[in-house]
């Protein structure tokens, strides 16, 4: 079984809510397909479920997971928003935002489209070029660490308002904000606007990658983009710090609204 797929299995005991045994048959069928990595019968497996429960967070999720797994990021992404939507506040919706921010880490012209519009439309400075030129360094940078191009211009939106030339009172530099030590860290010129995307979008991998067992792991990823991961391991998530806890909150709604837009 493959590294995703183990995962997945684990995820599957996380993802269910306690129920009866006649309502976990299409579980069993479910983990049955996954183990054989078949995953496109598991997505299918997932969908009948839904249909005879249209209000079930869980199915819904399972049938985005199963799609992501069978390389149909386009297919996944409308039951990853549909789990996401049932479950908003619990475990199922914060896991599909999760899977949400990976499997539609592919090229999709409409995103790249909407995320010039979105720079253009916050940072008037910039020219209709410049905002195509940074859509497009965001799409780049995203697929290389197999992000959602819409997480990342959500990020960018809230530490910079789309501004390369951005300096905060911490020094914190460019459109992704990323402090000078850190950028060296990761050998990226935080004053060039492709190696500040590069930088953002190594580290945000980086933070989903080491959260992904956190009870909301997008949440926390985006706690230790903003606050560190020290902080965000020390307070088990999002600190209770409230200008962390309002942009983990700010960042997600405009992420899952880009999303939902170009359903």
């Amino acid at each position: 079984m493959t590294s995703r797929a183990a995962a997945a299995l684990a995820a599957l005991v996380l993802l269910a809510a306690p129920a009866q045994a006649a309502d976990t048959q299409w579980q069993a069928a479910l983990e049955a397909a996954i183990r054989a990595g078949d995953y496109v019968r598991a997505a299918q497996e997932a969908q009948k479920a839904h249909a005879l429960d249209p209000d079930d967070p869980v199915s819904a999720a399972w049938a985005g997971v199963s799609w992501a797994l069978a390389g149909h990021p386009a297919r996944a992404r409308p039951w990853l928003l549909r789990a996401e939507a049932l479950d908003r506040g619990g475990r199922t919706g914060a896991l599909s935002r999760a899977w949400l921010a990976s499997a539609a880490a592919t090229y999709d012209p409409a995103k790249e489209a909407a995320i010039a519009r979105l720079a253009a439309s916050t940072n008037r400075s910039l020219r209709q070029d410049q905002a195509a030129w940074i859509a497009r360094a965001v799409m780049y940078a995203a697929s290389l660490y197999r992000l959602d191009p819409l997480l990342l211009a959500a990020v960018v939106h809230f530490e910079s308002r789309w501004n390369h030339a951005s300096v905060s009172r911490a020094g914190a530099i460019g459109l992704a904000q990323l402090m000078p030590s850190t950028a060296r860290g990761i050998g990226v010129d935080p004053r060039h606007p492709l190696h500040n995307l590069l930088g953002a979008a190594r580290l945000l991998r980086g933070h989903l990658n080491a959260f992904r067992d956190a009870p909301d792991p997008l949440a926390a990823a985006l706690s230790a983009y903003n606050a560190g991961s020290g902080a965000t391991r020390r307070a088990g998530g999002v600190p209770p710090n409230g200008s962390v806890a309002a942009y983990v909150r700010s960042v997600t709604r405009l992420y899952v609204e880009l999303a939902r837009s170009l359903r």
